[in-house]
C-alpha cells in the first residue's frame, strides 16, 4: 500500500523499503540514513517531489457561514462546522526563489489556545521559512513555529503577539480518542485543492492502523473521509464536534498499481496534544531510545531478517546493557522486530527509564538483554 502525506512544504520520497540506518541516540546525536539494498516494502509511503516554487494563485472563495441559522434546516453535521469553521485556520509556507519569498505550500491547522497558538503537521512546516495563517474571518497573519515533531508528524505554530495584540481565537474542544470506535461519524474541515474551509463526512474505519513513512511508523485513526492536498494538518471530529485527530496522510495506491479510494489517516489527538504540550514546554520533544545506529538487515532476496546495531553510542542505554556492534534484534519484549520500523514502534510504547529486554543474535548465539532506555 502506497500512502502520501496530503500537502507539503518538503516532500519526501524514501521508501520505508531502503535501508536506513537511524539514530536512536541522545539529544546530541544527529541522524543517519543509509540508502542501499532494499527496494520497496508492501507497507512503504509515497510521497511527490515537491513542486518548484511559483506565484500565487487566486484560491476559490472561502464558504460563507450563514448569518443566522435555522434550527429546522440545520443538520448535526452543519452545527459541527458552524461551531469549528472558526477555529481552523488555511497555512500557506513560503521559501525565498529567485531572491524574493515566495509561495511553496498550504495546509491547514486549528487552534488549540486562545492566544493563538496552532497544531499542523510537522511536514508542513519542515525547511521553510516564512508561515501565514488565515482565519475562517479572513484576516491573516504571520506565525511563528514552535517546534515540531517528525516522529509524531505533529508540529505547533503560534501567531505573532505583535500581530495578535489582544485577540482571543475560538479554540477547539478536543475529544478522547482513546475512546473513539470504528462505525462513527468523522468529520474533516480543511482547505482541499485549495477549496477553503470545506467540510467532509465520513466514519472511523479502523484504529490504531501502522502506517509506514520514512523510517517512523505511526499509529493512526483511519476514516473514508474525503481527505486531499491541502487537508493536511486540519482537525478530525466527531459528531459532538470534538476533534479526535489530526488529518495526516491517505493512501494513493496499492501494492500491485491499482488506485486506492477511501483510506485517509489521522494522528489521534491524544498523542498530538501530548506531544505539542511537550513542544510547548521545552521546545522539543523527548523519545525513548536504546542509544545506538540501526539499520535492517536483509538477504540476498531483500527479505528483512532483523535489526543490525552498526554503533552503540559510548556510555548510551545499549552499551551500558552489553549489546555490540553487529549484534542482531530480532525480539523486543518478546515482541519479533524484523526492520527499523518495527523497533521504532516498540519504543513508542515506552518510556525513558523503562526496562526493556532485547532478543540479539551475535553469531551463533541467542541473547536475552535487559536494557534501561535512554532518551533522544
Amino acid at each position: 500500500m502506497k500512502n502520501e502525506f496530503f500537502d507539503s512544504s518538503q516532500k519526501r520520497g524514501v521508501s520505508v523499503g531502503t535501508v536506513v540506518l537511524i539514530v536512536l541516540a541522545a539529544v546530541l546525536i544527529t541522524a543517519l540514513v543509509l540508502m542501499a539494498m532494499l527496494r520497496e516494502f508492501p507497507a512503504s509511503i509515497g510521497i511527490d517531489p515537491p513542486p518548484s516554487p511559483r506565484a500565487s494563485a487566486p484560491l476559490p472563495a472561502t464558504t460563507p457561514l450563514p448569518s443566522s441559522v435555522d434550527p429546522e434546516r440545520e443538520t448535526a453535521f452543519s452545527r459541527v462546522f458552524r461551531e469549528n469553521c472558526e477555529s481552523v485556520v488555511v497555512i500557506t509556507t513560503y521559501v525565498t526563489y529567485e531572491g524574493k519569498l515566495t509561495k511553496y505550500g498550504s495546509g491547514s491547522g486549528f487552534f488549540i489556545r486562545e492566544d493563538g497558538v496552532i497544531v499542523t503537521n510537522n511536514h508542513m512546516i519542515t525547511e521553510i521559512e516564512a508561515v501565514k495563517v488565515r482565519t475562517y474571518e479572513g484576516d491573516e497573519y504571520d506565525a511563528d513555529i514552535l517546534g515540531g515533531d517528525e516522529r509524531s508528524e505533529i508540529a505547533v505554530l503560534k501567531i505573532k503577539d505583535d500581530q495578535r495584540k489582544d485577540r482571543e481565537f475560538s479554540a477547539v474542544t478536543c475529544g478522547d480518542s482513546d475512546q473513539v470506535t470504528v462505525g462513527e461519524y468523522a468529520l474533516a474541515i480543511g482547505s482541499p485543492m485549495g477549496f477553503e474551509f470545506s467540510l467532509s463526512v465520513g466514519i472511523v474505519s479502523g484504529l490504531q492502523r501502522a502506517v509506514d513513512s520514512n523510517v517512523y511508523r505511526f499509529k493512526m485513526i483511519q476514516t473514508d473521509t474525503a481527505l486531499n492536498s491541502g487537508s493536511s494538518g486540519g482537525p478530525l471530529l466527531n459528531i459532538r464536534g470534538e476533534v479526535i485527530g489530526v488529518n495526516t496522510m491517505k493512501s494513493r495506491q496499492s501494492i500491485t498499481g491499482a488506485s486506492v479510494e477511501g483510506m485517509g489517516f489521522a494522528v489521534p489527538i491524544n498523542k498530538a496534544m501530548k506531544v505539542a504540550n511537550q513542544l510547548l514546554e521545552t521546545g522539543k520533544v523527548t523519545h525513548a531510545a536504546i542509544q545506538a545506529s540501526v539499520g535492517t538487515l536483509v538477504d540476498q532476496d531483500n527479505q528483512p531478517l532483523g535489526v543490525r546495531v552498526a554503533e552503540v553510542v559510548e556510555d548510551g542505554a545499549a552499551a551500558k546493557a552489553g549489546v555490540q556492534a553487529d549484534d542482531v534484534i530480532v525480539a523486543f519484549n518478546g515482541r519479533a522486530v524484523m526492520m527499523v520500523n518495527d523497533l521504532m514502534e516498540q519504543l513508542d510504547d515506552c518510556e525513558p527509564g523503562q526496562t526493556v529486554v532485547l532478543t540479539v543474535l551475535r553469531g551463533e548465539v541467542t541473547l536475552e538483554i535487559s536494557v534501561v532506555l535512554g532518551s533522544m
